[in-house]
């Protein structure tokens, strides 16, 4: 599975309207193109930030999409916007994430021929089954050598909740996979998320 993340950063103003632009524009045409996977909607109202996540059977589809969303988004977005494309190399989804869900991303570099590495540490295996966990994604890009791990918490206690052990756990895959360094952490609150069967 792959996924194109679009962040899209502006005053509190412009990033409501662009989760509503998403919503009601970019969602219908992403779910209903072929190979979709799902599509996710969040905001960092505070930072100024809004992030749609479009999820796709394999990078024949995501790339078939170039098309019809850039043309889509050039109505809406001219500047402060940019995308990044990963390939999900483990997902585990316990439930659904709910508006007002807690995504946690975060961001690393390693490596393209450790990143595997990664599914077998400590830190992927004891964050999939922490309490208030409904998900948990590995992303990577290995042209860029960058890569994601996505929390999506029932809420903002269970993330705090493991706030000091997803620290500790960092620290240690970084110890463990040579060539791993974490380089920051993004926060949202989840707007809409839907999954859809191929």
């Amino acid at each position: 599975m792959f996924v194109r993340l679009t962040t899209v950063i502006g005053h509190s103003a412009d990033v409501q309207d662009a989760v509503r632009f998403a919503e009601t524009v970019v969602r219908p045409k992403v779910e209903a193109a072929p190979g979709s996977r799902g599509f996710t909607t969040a905001v960092a109202a505070g930072y100024g930030r809004a992030l749609d996540a479009a999820f796709w059977v394999d990078a024949d589809a995501m790339n078939a999409s170039d098309e019809l969303l850039s043309t889509v988004r050039s109505e809406f977005v001219e500047d402060g916007a940019y995308s990044e494309d990963y390939e999900v190399l483990l997902e585990v989804q316990r439930t659904d994430a709910r508006p007002g869900a807690l995504l946690e991303l975060s961001r690393f570099e390693c490596p393209a021929e450790v990143v595997e590495l990664l599914i077998g540490a400590d830190m992927v295996s004891e964050t999939r089954t922490a309490d208030g966990l409904c998900g948990v994604q590995l992303m990577f890009d290995p042209a860029r050598g960058r890569g994601i791990v996505a929390t999506t918490w029932t809420d903002d206690g269970s993330a705090r909740g493991f706030w000091l052990t997803g620290g500790q756990l960092r620290a240690r895959a970084a110890r463990q996979v040579d060539g791993l360094t974490f380089v920051g952490i993004d926060f949202y609150s989840v707007v809409a998320a839907r999954s859809l069967q191929t």
